[in-house]
């Protein structure tokens, strides 16, 4: 009827809710993303998440849509023109009228999100500290060939002297992005204090006094190939110090549903080919450093596409985190779109928590995402580069959303569900016989 535009906006918020979410969760392609460089547009993020701007969106473009559908109670043309204009007119009292209401309706509601970010967009955001931090885009994808990890390291080392010298500023964090080490930093230790032999990474370490943040796999049992995808914080005397273990891996990617039944494991072993998947972290992980002029600045670092889901990230601020330093590997899509599709869905993230997002990527995009959406310390995409950048912390602010959360998709579903109840009750309510109904 006439509130199908409304109803459809409904709809398409929750059923972009629904599929960014659970274990087979893949929040990309969502509506909102389309507008992700309108500025004034994402601040609604901050108090009804990304699917705020996707309803808005929505209803908008369905508002618009039905002033070109067919009028209802009216026949349609045989040969039908590409234009209402040209179809039989409704009196200005009927279908047609409401179309207009809902476009005026619709469009009204999305000048006020666009209000609204103008006003929240100049809001101040003093810089409280700052990291001095080196970010590292290598462009080597280290599980390319066998000896990918040396390569990619030696390229990283390189790209991350050179940028220290010329700055020449003591970095407090080095930045290397995800699966660059490609061996248990516990079992390795000695490995990586003689590799790779042109400039070893522990000697590095040291001798730049600053502290490494990488990705690297953490064994469990290699007996029967259990390992976790990782980020750990190496200290500058070389000493791991603490780690997170991806926690929502890519379904029957990186995480093979039942791969615990021995049964299941053989046959996608001998007929598959899939030899293991990576075990999923158990716990989130708030990682501390000791900086030269801010303190101690505590951050999270949500691994790959970990960065696209909202919830995760919000619980990441909500357990202290300061900062949201992303580490990944990209390199594999070989194509500027898969990128960059993976950068705009993690943009949102500032916007909701109102923290900085950093990422170090080995491929693209590298970059710096300030609380209010804005990039800066953008790397070239598929290009080896590094830079010293100044990531600024910022933790004044305590959004909607982070106290919240997803309320308003929940919101929305719940409003379904009862619509379709008592639609449901109705309808059931006139096949009953006439002598039943009371």
């Amino acid at each position: 009827g006439i509130s199908r535009p409304l109803l459809f906006a409904m709809a398409w918020a929750v059923f972009e809710w629904g599929k960014s979410n659970g274990f087979l969760g893949y929040p990309w392609g969502l509506l909102a993303y389309s507008w992700n460089d309108v500025a004034p547009a994402i601040q609604i993020a901050e108090s009804t998440g990304v699917y705020g701007l996707g309803f808005a969106l929505a209803w908008l473009s369905a508002s618009a849509g039905e002033l070109f559908a067919p009028r209802p109670g009216l026949p349609v043309p045989r040969e039908r023109k590409p234009f209402p204009l040209f179809m039989p007119r409704a009196a200005e009292t009927g279908p047609g009228s409401c179309a207009l209401g809902h476009l005026a309706v619709s469009a009204v509601l999305f000048m006020g999100v666009l209000g609204y970010g103008f006003v929240a967009r100049e809001r101040p955001r003093p810089t409280e500290r700052h990291v001095d931090t080196v970010m590292v885009q290598q462009n080597i994808d280290a599980w390319d060939s066998a000896d990918g990890e040396i390569v990619s390291l030696a390229a990283s080392i390189r790209l991350a002297r050179a940028a220290i010298e010329s700055s020449g500023t003591r970095p407090d964090l080095i930045l290397f992005s995800e699966t660059t080490l490609k061996r248990d930093w516990d079992e390795a230790g000695a490995f990586y204090r003689r590799y790779p032999k042109e400039d070893p990474l522990v000697p590095f370490i040291q001798e730049s006094g600053a502290w490494l943040f990488t990705g690297a796999p953490e064994i469990l049992d290699r007996e029967n190939w259990e390992a976790t995808n990782s980020v750990i914080l190496v200290d500058p005397s070389g000493r791991k110090t603490r780690s997170y273990a991806k926690m929502h891996p890519v379904p029957f990617a990186e995480a093979i549903p039942f791969w615990e039944y021995p049964a299941f494991r053989e046959f996608m072993q001998r007929t598959v080919g899939l030899q293991s998947g990576w075990v999923m972290g158990a716990e989130r992980v708030i990682f501390e450093l000791p900086t030269k002029s801010a303190g101690t600045v505590r951050f999270a670092g949500p691994i790959c596409f970990e960065d696209a889901f909202a919830y995760l990230c919000r619980e990441f601020v909500l357990d202290g985190a300061e900062i949201l330093v992303n580490l990944t590997n990209d390199s594999w899509s070989r194509t500027e779109s898969a990128e960059i599709q993976h950068f705009v869905a993690a943009r949102f993230r500032s916007v909701e928590t109102r923290r900085t997002l950093v990422r170090a990527t080995n491929g693209g995009v590298s970059a710096i995402v300030l609380p209010d959406g804005r990039v800066t310390a953008m790397l070239p995409l598929f290009e080896e580069a590094a830079a010293m950048v100044r990531i600024p912390v910022y933790t004044a602010e305590w959004t909607p959303y982070l106290q919240y959360g997803d309320w308003f998709p929940a919101a929305l579903a719940c409003f379904l569900a009862l619509a379709a109840l008592i639609l449901f009750m109705e309808d059931m309510g006139k096949r009953r016989p006439a002598h039943e109904r009371p």
